[in-house]
Parts: structure tokens; C-alpha cells; sequence
């Protein structure tokens, strides 16, 4: 008798422990009928299937001959989902309706994307039994996530049982997705913390284990350290040359001892510099300083030499010219005295030619 009662006990607490995260949250779905308003895909997580018919409003009902059939529903983060509860149309009809050849095959997916292809396929109806599955659908689903889809379809390239619908449908009454109404624990009723390496706390609702361990850890409960020369997140870094071949910490990789020889830094991956690599390091020097003058000093011989050359083309051309302009002053000069003894043979000739002139000349 008491051990009856306990069972009640434990299993009505677990069920105040565990909340549905779906209640009341945003939906999306891509097969709406047009301007049925009470068909609307908010109707599956308003928390109300007392009456399970298409006339009841409290269902919502996909359009007819289609394909695929997509309903979402966001959690609104990320949270540890238990198990998803899920409350098929029925017309309040008697188990198994017609309604069960709609179900038949369809697909639960979670994910912490928009795209259940991003996703975990958490559940994937199979029976090939006339009348399944059953209308009302209990699905144990620990993973994490934000999204949750159920999808379905009738691909014109797969044969299906021949109790199977032509097209494929969502008409849900309510689906509900449940987690631990107190974050960071599980177990039964949710009294259990989970493992305190579990990354941001969070575990899996049913079995404690982490969705990821912190930097350092690993294993299912993040209960064990990194393995030797390794550290870090999922413990995927390699350790530096830490002294004597040590392994580093386990978190952030620093060598607790030391460095071996000819290193330095935290994690002991920078090499130091020695007196040697100093000197080579002063050698680079002179020998880049020697180089650099050597540039600078044929630069500027080489445009002295342009420079001095230029000079001497100009003087050239200058002399050139001063001569050029000699020669064209004493051509003038012989043009213009051949031109007056020219005028003056002329003049001789014109008086030889006119000896009466002056005669006349005198006469008078």
C-alpha cells in the first residue's frame, strides 16, 4: 500500500519537476490552408485538445495534396529536452482512426537551427502495421536544442505500406516538448545538479550526462583531466616543451616547471635569444648598414658622372652655337661689302657709257 502511494508521489512530482517548453511559444509552418484562422499552427502548443475534430479550433490542420508537411515550434533557447508528447487528430473518434494513415512515417527532428537538416533526428515512425501508430504519441528524445519539427511526407519515388496516405499531413492537436523546470540538474525529478564540469552547467535531463565538458575535461560526466601533453577545449591543444618532457596544465597549457633549454614564454613555444643568435642578429646588422652605403655612395657617383656629362653636351652645344652665329656675322659682313662694290663697278660702268653727260655736265 505504501510503496503504491510513493510511486503516485514520485510520479506527480516528476511531472510538476518537468515543464512543457512548448507552451505558448512561437511556430512556423510551410502548408497553411489560406484563411482558415482556426487551423493556424498556434493551435498545437495553446495547450488545449479536449476537442481533437478540425471543427473544434483546437487543432492545426495542414492543407490537402501536398508533398512534405513541415510544422516547427521554437523553444526560445537551448534547453535539455526529455521526452515530447504528442496529440494527433482523432475527429473524437474511437483508437485507431483514419486519421492514423496521416501520421503513419513521420519525423521528429531537433535542432538549434531554423533547418532541420542542421539538426538530430530524434524519432522516425516505422511500423508497417495497419491502424499505427497510435494517436497519441509518447517519444523519449534526450538531446538539446531550440527547434523542434515534426515533418512528413509521401515522395512520389518510395513505396509506402498501402495503409499509408497519398500526401502527407500535420494536423496536431498539441505537441508538447518537457525539461527540468530547475536548469543544471536531472534525474527523475530534477533534484539531481549536474556534473560540475559540465559546460555552462547543463546535462542531459535523464541520464546526467554534460552536453559538453569545460576546458581541461573529458568523458561523458567531464570527470576526467585532458590526457598527457594535452589541454584546453575538448582537450583538442598540444602541449609546449615544458621542462624535463612535463606535461602542461590541463586547462591552459602553461609549463608549471619550466621551460626546456632555449624557450620561454607561458606555454613554452618562443624561443629565446641567445648570445649567439644576438651576435648573428649584430652581424645582419653591419652587414645590411655596409651594404646600404655601398648603394647610397655608387648612386651618387653614378649621378655625378650623369651630371658632369650633361654639363659637357650643353657646353657643346653652346660652343656649336657661338660659332654658328660667328660664321652667319661674317657672311653679312662680305655680303654687304660685294654688295657696295658691286653699286660702285656699276656706277663706273654708267659713266663709260655716257661720256656726253659730263660734257654736258660742264658745259653748263
Amino acid at each position: 500500500m505504501w510503496i503504491v502511494i510513493f510511486e503516485i508521489y514520485l510520479y506527480f512530482h516528476q511531472i510538476d519537476a518537468q515543464v512543457n517548453m512548448a507552451l505558448g511559444k512561437p511556430v512556423w509552418e510551410n502548408r497553411p490552408w489560406e484563411n482558415i484562422e482556426n487551423w493556424r499552427g498556434g493551435n498545437a502548443v495553446d495547450g488545449r485538445y479536449s476537442n481533437r475534430s478540425a471543427a473544434g479550433g483546437q487543432c492545426v490542420i495542414s492543407e490537402n495534396r501536398v508533398r512534405t508537411a513541415t510544422w516547427r515550434v521554437d523553444l526560445g533557447g537551448v534547453v535539455s529536452i526529455s521526452h515530447i508528447h504528442i496529440y494527433y487528430r482523432t475527429d473524437n473518434l474511437p483508437s485507431p482512426t483514419e486519421y492514423t494513415s496521416r501520421m503513419a512515417g513521420f519525423f521528429l527532428y531537433v535542432s538549434n537551427t531554423t533547418s532541420k537538416e542542421d539538426g538530430y533526428l530524434c524519432f522516425h515512425e516505422i511500423q508497417t502495421v495497419t491502424g499505427t501508430p497510435l494517436e497519441d504519441q509518447k517519444i523519449n528524445c534526450s538531446v538539446y536544442g531550440r527547434y523542434v519539427f515534426y515533418y512528413n511526407e509521401r515522395r512520389s519515388d518510395v513505396t509506402y505500406p498501402s495503409y499509408y496516405s497519398k500526401y502527407a499531413y500535420y494536423e496536431l492537436c498539441e505537441l508538447e516538448v518537457y525539461d527540468c523546470s530547475n536548469p543544471g540538474h536531472f534525474g527523475p525529478n530534477c533534484s539531481i545538479p549536474c556534473p560540475i564540469n559540465c559546460q555552462e552547467r547543463r546535462c542531459d535531463v535523464n541520464t546526467g550526462q554534460c552536453l559538453g565538458c569545460l576546458p581541461g575535461y573529458q568523458g561523458l560526466n567531464c570527470d576526467q583531466v585532458c590526457d598527457l601533453q594535452t589541454f584546453g577545449l575538448e582537450c583538442s591543444q598540444s602541449c609546449g616543451n615544458c621542462s624535463n618532457g612535463e606535461t602542461c596544465h590541463h586547462v591552459n597549457g602553461s609549463c608549471l616547471q619550466g621551460c626546456n633549454e632555449g624557450l620561454m614564454d607561458w606555454n613554452c613555444t618562443t624561443g629565446r635569444q641567445t648570445d649567439d643568435l644576438l651576435s648573428c642578429d649584430n652581424k645582419l646588422i653591419v652587414i645590411c648598414v655596409v651594404m646600404a652605403f655601398v648603394i647610397v655612395l655608387t648612386g651618387s657617383v653614378l649621378n655625378y658622372i650623369y651630371w658632369k656629362s650633361k654639363n659637357k653636351e650643353r657646353f657643346q652645344n653652346k660652343q656649336i652655337l657661338e660659332l654658328s652665329a660667328a660664321n652667319t656675322n661674317d657672311t653679312s659682313k662680305e655680303e654687304i661689302a660685294a654688295d657696295d662694290s658691286k653699286q660702285y663697278t656699276d656706277l663706273q660702268k654708267e659713266r663709260e657709257l655716257n661720256p656726253y653727260e659730263g660734257l654736258r655736265i660742264y658745259s653748263n
